[in-house]
């Protein structure tokens, strides 16, 4: 509730109270088939939109969301049995959302044609967490589903991007975010996501 009181408070502000307002949207895609016969697959998708306040023409308050999952098929066969019960193959879906409010700095000038950009801020985090497998006994096969594993966090988010101006107002650019445990700096890298995309500014 508190992220989003923020967010409406920001977003009620009057364009005209800030120079420029910038809009960014971001697509990240990810496949990778592995094993010894090339049977397991995962792939992942994450969308990113953010909306940038320019206090100055190198300062800004950014409001984000971004969206994604990553879904993970092992087909790899396990040998040996439970009970008479084999695993014959895995799934695991794991879909986030976040919220984030962080400062936005930009590292040259608005008249550069590559700008860089670094982000730091808060975010909140809500991770869902779905596995299933199928399963043969004999003859006979089965597929059973666990529950669905929820949590929330509060975490820092930072972000990295370039933009390489088109024209004056539009840009194509790429970027790395990160969203990790508050204060625990170490794990930055764990979860560096990579973007591609458009802003834009009016």
């Amino acid at each position: 509730m508190r992220i989003t009181f923020i967010l409406i408070a920001l977003f009620a502000f009057s364009r005209e109270s800030f120079a420029l307002t910038q809009y960014e949207f971001s697509y990240n895609y990810e496949k990778q088939v592995y094993g010894s016969s090339r049977e397991n697959l995962q792939v992942g998708r994450n969308y990113s939109v953010e909306i940038s306040y320019f206090l100055t023409s190198y300062t800004a308050i950014e409001l984000g969301y971004g969206q994604g999952n990553l879904e993970n098929y092992i087909n790899s066969p396990v040998s040996g049995t439970v009970d008479g019960v084999a695993i014959t193959r895995q799934f695991n879906l794991i879909e986030e959302k976040n919220y984030r409010l962080s400062l936005k700095q930009a590292l040259s000038s608005s008249k550069s044609f590559i700008r860089p950009f670094i982000s730091l801020g808060y975010a909140k985090q809500a991770i869902e967490n779905l596995t299933e497998y199928d399963l043969k006994s004999g003859d006979t096969n089965f597929s059973i589903e666990g529950e669905v594993e929820e949590m929330e966090n509060d975490s820092v988010f930072g972000s990295f991007s370039l933009a390489f101006g088109v024209s004056s107002r539009f840009s194509i650019t790429t970027s790395v975010q990160t969203i990790f445990p508050a204060f625990e700096w170490e794990k930055a890298k764990d979860t560096l996501k990579y973007f591609a995309g458009i802003s834009f500014i009016i």
